[in-house]
């Protein structure tokens, strides 16, 4: 897209304003640097007896979002996503910054047009004038301004490779039909699984695995046949093992999940 810019040095991390920080690993394989803020969207779980031939029943609360961390513990708390240039940042309390940036994409949310300028409340120190960022953000106190959930600089390696799993992952956010929704994120993790990068593969089965611990209501035994089948059709041999880990955490007793990652996050 024309006006933005492109580096390659380390990640920056990323930190929440007003929200728990939690050690997230999703954006951390895609973008090691960034931790993910707001609480885990609390969904019906289904017992720990995922081989079951029966239609999977989709909780009645589950947001309009993959179901996926990214989905539920980033995007569901994150209506406003957008690529922008940092033109100015200012103290305006202990700890915190109030940023001025432009737009050079809208990736998600409503009435923001690209070159439009917008205010961005942020926790101190984390940016710097003139670079690039992805910012996932949320209305604060209205007026068009914005509080920083999490963010994702141009300065890390994989920063392009990281938007396009997140465009993907707003595409999903589109298919309002719930059912449909679940079978095209499985249908993206399983393609994913076996992409050329070694990032994309770990993120893809680090969400597998996640919902496997949390959203077990996903898996029947259809669906974890041909995460099985797509395992073997890989040539990669870490897939064949994350695969397995899957298969094994549908099995045991449901336990906190470990730590997910998207290409360009670092764990904190």
């Amino acid at each position: 897209m024309k006006g933005r810019c492109r580096a390659s040095n380390g990640w920056a991390g990323v930190r929440s304003v007003g929200l728990p920080l939690l050690v997230w690993g999703l954006l951390a394989v895609l973008f090691p640097g960034t931790a993910a803020p707001a609480p885990v969207v609390q969904t019906a779980q289904q017992p720990p007896r995922a081989a079951e031939a029966r239609q999977p029943q989709i909780p009645k609360d589950l947001p309009q979002v993959p179901p996926t961390r990214l989905g539920l513990e980033l995007l569901a708390h994150s209506p406003v996503v957008l690529v922008v240039r940092v033109s100015a940042a200012r103290a305006v309390a202990a700890g915190s910054d109030l940023l001025t940036a432009t737009v050079l994409e809208r990736m998600r949310g409503v009435e923001i047009a690209v070159g439009q300028e917008v205010l961005v409340l942020s926790a101190a120190g984390q940016f710097v004038p003139g670079t690039e960022e992805l910012l996932f953000l949320r209305p604060w106190r209205g007026g068009g301004r914005f509080e920083c959930v999490s963010r994702v600089s141009a300065l890390q390696d994989g920063y392009e490779r990281g938007l396009g799993l997140v465009r993907r992952s707003l595409w999903l956010c589109e298919i309002r039909e719930a059912a449909a929704r679940v079978e095209a994120t499985l249908e993206q993790l399983l393609t994913w699984m076996c992409d050329r990068d070694a990032r994309v593969r770990a993120y893809a089965l680090g969400e597998l695995r996640w919902m496997a611990l949390r959203q077990r209501w996903v898996w029947s035994a259809a669906r974890l046949e041909r995460l099985r089948l797509a395992g073997r059709a890989c040539a990669w041999p870490e897939v064949a093992a994350g695969v397995e880990s899957v298969a094994s955490a549908l099995s045991s007793p449901a336990s906190q999940p470990p730590p997910v990652a998207i290409p360009g996050q670092s764990p904190r």
